[in-house]
Order: structure tokens, then C-alpha cells, then sequence
């Protein structure tokens, strides 16, 4: 995580600058034409009078177009290398000062209620807002190391982009996913995608919670399994803390590593591994299996036929000598291909 991700659009970067949509139109037009005058405008963009007279004025207070000297009401686009540039460096400045800014307005906030600061190192949440938003919280603010069990239900909106931003970063994201996790529809590709970002990943057949702990000083954890309930216990708590994490590590030892994709040689065979054991895609396939999965969902997360997935199990099993899944299971956690 030591870059930021690339915005997925330029639409999104220039969003950053407050630009919507009739004043992102507005500008590609200016930057299409040497010089045009707002009735040109408003022919070429269609949008209300009152939108492009807006933008035109918030494109002018960014820098990025300017009125022509020699006739009045046309405009012109400015050099973006030098434009965008500018602005950017603002924006830089901008979130260098809010940063520095954040410790007064914290002691501002705790200093309203001191009694309730110090009484607020475990909270009981109930309302699905308030939980997603601590759950956002929490993987905002990581530093180090993240440690997720991760089952059904699902009730927070995906921070993926989040993730995948803060493992460049340097944050070691370890995800437990229950059996259960990885049956829904693309479950399998979303996770092989954070793998291949960092993310370390593994399966176990069940989790007894949903859970989430943050750089070991912070943690939530479910409180009711029901899809239409969200308590949720969130703490700052370091000996609860310290108990959860202990909880994690001793299931992450237990459960199965899930790999970070399948590799295949030019033509779609699948590639063999380095070490002499299974391919990539082998791995995947007894990964999932030892969770307990049925043939049918692990063909379906992993793209292969029924057929295919049990004809490559039984040839793992004649190749390694054992009668079953379980010994074949136990031999590859042996030998460390899981």
C-alpha cells in the first residue's frame, strides 16, 4: 500500500474538485476548442442556463479556464499539465492541513464529555448505520494489521478500494472467510483479487462470530446472528481486545490457506507449482474442499465443470497415495501446499 490507488475515472479525479457533472461537460468542451462563447455552450453541453454559468465560474475560481482578453463572454480552456497540476498541489496542501488539524478537534470533541470518554471503551451498537459506520471507521484508520472473520450475514456496504489502498500502504490484512462467505456468486474471484493485492486469506467451515480487529486496540464483534439484527459490540478495551485477537489467531491456525489465484500456462493448462506440489488452482480446489464445500459450489467459485473439479480431485488423490479428501487434506497441511 505505498501508493494511492488510481482513480477509476477521470471523472472521479476531477470530482476531488467539487466538479459534477454539467461542470466536468463544460470543461472537456473548453479543452476540445481553442476558444467558445457561452451561447456555443449551452448548444454543446445542454444543460440548464443557470448549471453552465455555475460552472463556468467554479472552473474559473480551480484555475483550469479562462476569459478570453480580446472578446468578452468566451472561454478557453487552460493548459491542464499546468492546471491540474496547480490544483492538485492545493488539494495535497488541503489534506496535509486537515490532517494536522485532527488532534485539536478531537480534544475539542472529548473535552465536552469527559466522564463519558473514559466510560466508552466498550459500547453496545444496535443500529445498522452506526454499525457500518464504525466498521468503515475501523478500516479507515488501520496503521498495521487488520484481522477480520468474515460469515454471513452481510450488512456493510464493501470497502474493497479501502483495502487494497491501505495494504500498499503497508497494513497486513489477514481475513478468516467461513465456508458460507464463499458461496455467494463471485465470492471466490473478490477474494483471489484482494490475494493478489496482499491480502492474506484463509477458510475455515464456520466462524462462531463476525468480527474485526484493528492494529490490536480496537475491535467489533457480532452479538446476534440474525439477518434482520446488528448488535454489535465495538471496544477499545485491551484486555477484551487482547482476548478476541487471541481468539483469531488460534482459529487462523486451523483454517486453510486460500491461494492468490489460478495460474494457468498459455493455452489454459493449469501451471505447475515451483516447490513440486499442486498448481495454484489445485491448491484452490483442496483449500476449498477442506472447508467442507460441495463439489458444486467449489466448481462454480473456481469456474470449472463438476466433472473437471471431481476428475482433478480423485487424479490428487491417486498421485499422493491417499483414499480420501480428509488424508489428502491432512498430507498437503503436512507438507505446507495449504
Amino acid at each position: 500500500m505505498g501508493t494511492s490507488p488510481t482513480p477509476s475515472s477521470p471523472a472521479q479525479a476531477l470530482a476531488l474538485l467539487g466538479l459534477g457533472d454539467a461542470a466536468r461537460r463544460v470543461y472537456a468542451v473548453l479543452l476540445a476548442r481553442p476558444s467558445t462563447s457561452v451561447e456555443r455552450l449551452l448548444a454543446a453541453v445542454d444543460d440548464d442556463p443557470a448549471d453552465v454559468h455555475a460552472a463556468l465560474e467554479l472552473l474559473l475560481v480551480h484555475g483550469l479556464v479562462t476569459r478570453t482578453g480580446h472578446e468578452e463572454g468566451r472561454y478557453v480552456g487552460v493548459d491542464p499539465a499546468v492546471s491540474l497540476r496547480t490544483a492538485a498541489d492545493r488539494l495535497t496542501a488541503g489534506v496535509r492541513d486537515l490532517r494536522q488539524s485532527i488532534p485539536h478537534f478531537v480534544e475539542l470533541f472529548e473535552s465536552s464529555s469527559p466522564a463519558a470518554a473514559e466510560a466508552s471503551t466498550s459500547r453496545v451498537v444496535t443500529d445498522l448505520r452506526e454499525v457500518g459506520s464504525w466498521y468503515v471507521q475501523l478500516r479507515h484508520e488501520v496503521t498495521s494489521e487488520l484481522l477480520i472473520f468474515d460469515r454471513p450475514p452481510h450488512v456493510s456496504s464493501p470497502v474493497e478500494q479501502v483495502e487494497t489502498s491501505s495494504i500498499r500502504e503497508g497494513v497486513l490484512w489477514r481475513g478468516i472467510y467461513a465456508r458460507a462467505s464463499l458461496e455467494r456468486p463471485g465470492a471466490m474471484a473478490e477474494v483471489q483479487r484482494l490475494a493478489a493485492e496482499g491480502e492474506r486469506a484463509r477458510v475455515l467451515p464456520d466462524l462462531p462470530v463476525k468480527m474485526v480487529i484493528a492494529d490490536r486496540r480496537a475491535a467489533m464483534v457480532s452479538l446476534s446472528l440474525e439477518p434482520d439484527r446488528v448488535d454489535t459490540l465495538v471496544t477499545h478495551d485491551s484486555p477484551l481486545v487482547g482476548v478476541l485477537v487471541d481468539v483469531f489467531l488460534a482459529a487462523w491456525e486451523r483454517a486453510a490457506p486460500l491461494g492468490s489465484g489460478v495460474a494457468t500456462e498459455p493455452g489454459g493448462a493449469p501451471a505447475e507449482s515451483r516447490d513440486g506440489g499442486p498448481s495454484p488452482e489445485d491448491r484452490a480446489i483442496l483449500a476449498l474442499v477442506a472447508a467442507g464445500m460441495t463439489d458444486e459450489s467449489v466448481a462454480r467459485q473456481l469456474g470449472l465443470s463438476v466433472r473437471s473439479l471431481r476428475r482433478r480431485t480423485h487424479r490428487l488423490m491417486a498421485e499422493h497415495s491417499v483414499d480420501n479428501r480428509f488424508q489428502l487434506g491432512l498430507l498437503c497441511a503436512r507438507r505446507g501446499w495449504l
